[in-house]
């Protein structure tokens, strides 16, 4: 496929307008014009590098940008992020990060969730920085847990507001990525499933009885499949990395 085809299908779906500003996405490593095979990931480690190698890749498209900052800044002070750019570089596997274009809009990772979860009367919220839905029949809280972890492949997420586990879960608003701006402090009715969820955020939903489920940013490997599905019908090969969750149980 020419890249210009490929990269006209993914600011169809994934428009660079709806991303953040200060965001860095796009083409991060020079991409062949002719692309044959795509690995798809959330993060470009050494392992997904070397996963790409042994694939014969031409593209590497991943969640999370490779350079999230000045590029030049970030190859003269990070030697370790600049041999993996020398490996990408010697292998001709190009870089293209999508990342909050794939967060914010109407083909968002928070609304493909929601769509895993059976979540009706899905809407977005805020210019598409969250998605509401709703259970088709409210679930006590340990029966949601065990669907949400099996539908999401997770293998732990963190609950720490202070609220009754014994509840019943209906409205479901879910922020991935680290969502937790999007916690309306002053409404109790709904559960949050949110990515990451930082300290003053958790502080405050606590005090406010505001029930938040964390389920960090692996969750958001439904990116993979979102770009498997976006390029099934397409002549061209797609790889989903096997990349490993970064935290671990102890």
């Amino acid at each position: 496929m020419k890249l210009e085809q490929l990269l006209d299908i993914f600011e169809t779906e994934f428009p660079r307008m709806a991303a953040m500003p200060e965001d860095y996405i796009g083409e991060q490593v020079k991409i062949k014009e002719d692309v044959k095979t795509v690995l798809v990931t959330l993060d470009i480690t050494l392992d997904v590098i070397s996963q790409a190698i042994k694939a014969n890749a031409d593209l590497i498209v991943s969640h999370h940008p490779f350079f999230f900052g000045d590029k030049d800044e970030l190859l003269k002070n990070d030697s370790f992020l600049k041999a993996k750019f020398e490996l990408l570089k010697n292998n001709n596997i190009g870089v293209f990060a999508i990342h909050t274009n794939a967060d914010f809009n109407s083909n968002s990772i928070a609304f493909v969730q929601g769509l895993a979860l059976d979540l009706e009367n899905l809407e977005q919220n805020n210019e598409n920085l969250s998605v509401t839905g709703y259970l088709k029949d409210e679930q006590e809280w340990h029966s949601f847990l065990k669907h949400i972890k099996k539908v999401l492949e997770l293998e732990q997420v963190e609950f720490r507001a202070n609220f009754n586990t014994n509840e019943s879960i209906s409205k479901i608003i879910i922020a991935s990525g680290a969502g937790g701006d999007q916690i309306k402090y002053d409404s109790s009715d709904a559960l949050y499933i949110i990515g990451e969820v930082k300290h003053h955020e958790w502080v405050k939903a606590a005090e406010r009885n505001i029930r938040v489920l964390e389920i960090s940013h692996f969750s958001e490997k439904i990116f993979k499949d979102m770009i498997e599905l976006l390029l099934k019908n397409e002549d061209i090969e797609v790889i989903k990395s096997e990349e490993e969750n970064g935290y671990k149980i102890i």
